[in-house]
């Protein structure tokens, strides 16, 4: 049954609930409501389908502060996003908890099995797009914003967002407006009574450029933030189908992305080992 039917739980819900029904289903906790609504397309090929139900942890930090006092009072599974954790070697060890390949949950849909299928749902007699000229592309946007939110992991005293704006902001006419995301950091900078200068940003971007370019593909998969590449990968699309994108916007290509998702052996794999913690606890 969908989470559209009936509203998912939260911790505090499931908890409560244990005690009128004992023999409750095993809970799948994943970050936010966001997350069921996609972990649910994830899994609608699951073996398991039926016999466990997602619970809403309301973010990482409230999940992991209810495993660490053990306030969790039902059979479950947690399912994170790595974010950086995976990058900077801080993921918590437990039977308990699974943490997604990449940075997040939609770095699955960006990738090249699932831009294929998509490019081909979209493609016509008239379209003929290559693959790897949308990755390529993708990926030539991506790479000055993933650097810039390198350089900052890099930086304690730079206390501002980066890796959670949209990169709407500085995305136009199909290209990153880098000057205009660098002029963004600059202003943030100022704000904490920063001196920092664009030359110096300019040297920090060129230094960490060519260790970049050195990362395997899971590395950078590992520190590129999952929606931002939606983000950027949606304008592609929109350029290259305009026909078919008119009135499309990137909740309904996520869903075409979705659709996709059994093309991509990394996303397979993650079910499987969600599937294995949660066939113990049906055990």
């Amino acid at each position: 049954m969908s989470s559209n039917d009936y509203p998912a739980l939260t911790i505090e819900d499931k908890n409560n609930l244990i005690y009128l029904e004992p023999k409750a289903r095993p809970g799948l906790i994943v970050e936010g409501k966001t997350d069921v609504q996609v972990y649910e397309r994830f899994f609608v090929r699951s073996s398991l389908k039926g016999q466990f139900e997602f619970v809403i942890g309301k973010s990482k930090s409230s999940i992991i502060e209810a495993y660490n006092r053990k306030q969790i009072n039902f059979p479950y599974v947690i399912l994170l996003d790595s974010d950086y954790d995976k990058y900077m070697h801080r993921c918590l060890n437990s039977t308990h908890i699974v943490y997604t390949h990449y940075y997040t949950m939609e770095n699955y849909l960006t990738t090249e099995p699932v831009i294929d299928s998509t490019r081909k749902d979209f493609e016509t007699t008239t379209t003929c797009i290559n693959t790897n000229q949308l990755i390529s592309e993708l990926n030539e946007n991506l790479k000055p914003y993933v650097l810039f939110c390198l350089i900052k992991l890099q930086h304690d005293g730079w206390d501002f967002k980066l890796e959670d704006c949209s990169i709407d902001r500085w995305f136009r006419n199909n290209h990153l407006q880098v000057d205009e995301l660098i002029n963004y950091i600059l202003t943030e900078l100022h704000k904490l009574d920063s001196t920092e200068t664009k030359e110096h940003l300019l040297h920090l971007y060129k230094t960490i450029e060519d260790e970049f370019d050195e990362f395997d593909l899971q590395k950078k998969e590992l520190i590129s933030h999952g929606k931002r590449k939606l983000e950027i990968l949606f304008f592609i699309f929109k350029s290259k189908f305009p026909y078919q994108f008119s009135h499309k916007d990137k909740n309904s290509f996520t869903i075409d992305l979705l659709k996709n998702i059994s093309s991509c052996p990394s996303a397979n794999n993650l079910i499987k080992e969600v599937e294995q913690k949660l066939t113990f606890l049906l055990n």
